[in-house]
């Protein structure tokens, strides 16, 4: 299990061992791995220039966190 104050080549060891583990179990049971490049430099950058508010009512955010994202203010009166 990777733990939070790991070093930097603690984690990729764990993170290569974990890899080489899948790719194993792929192959023994003919399946198809697919592989994506994924890079979220844009998403972070924009997300630094959010409100702490507007960063935790981000959509992909955890529900827990999102508890005051109404779009109405709870002390604003509901129209009707």
């Amino acid at each position: 299990m990777l733990r939070e104050n790991a070093g930097f080549g603690q984690r990729n060891a764990i993170l290569a061992d974990a890899l080489s583990a899948t790719v194993a179990w792929t192959e023994e049971m003919r399946k198809i791995i697919a592989v994506e490049d994924l890079n979220f430099t844009v998403k972070k950058k924009a997300m630094t220039q959010l409100s702490p508010r507007e960063r935790a009512c981000s959509p992909g955010r955890s529900t827990r966190h999102t508890g005051s994202c109404s779009r109405q203010s709870a002390s604003a009166p509901a129209s009707n």
